[in-house]
C-alpha cells in the first residue's frame, strides 16, 4: 500500500468519524457484507477467519483476519495506527 493511499484512508476515517452520515453507514454495511463473503469463500484458508467489528471512537468497521488456533490478528484493515490518527484528529 502506498503512502498516498494510507493518507487517503486516514483522511476518510477521520472525516467519517467526525461526521457520521448515511453514506458512511452504507459503506460500513458494504464492508461487512464483503467480510462475510470472504469468510464464506475461505479465501484465507481453514486456519484463519475473517471477523469484523465497529470501532467506538471512529465508528468505522474494522476487518480482521484472525488465526483460529492462536486468536492472534494476522491482518487488520484499517490498521490500528490509522484508527489512532483518526481519533487524535477528531479530538483536535
Amino acid at each position: 500500500m502506498s503512502i498516498s493511499s494510507i493518507s487517503n484512508l486516514a483522511s476518510h476515517v477521520a472525516s467519517s468519524a467526525a461526521h457520521p452520515d448515511p453514506q458512511t453507514s452504507r459503506q460500513n454495511q458494504a464492508v461487512i457484507k464483503a467480510a462475510k463473503a470472504i469468510q464464506a469463500a475461505g479465501v484465507f484458508g481453514d486456519a484463519n477467519e475473517v471477523t469484523y467489528s465497529v470501532d467506538r471512537a471512529t465508528r468505522q468497521v474494522i476487518v480482521r483476519v484472525m488465526n483460529r488456533e492462536t486468536q492472534k490478528v494476522v491482518e487488520q484493515i484499517p490498521p490500528e495506527y490509522v484508527l489512532k490518527m483518526a481519533e487524535e484528529l477528531k479530538g483536535s
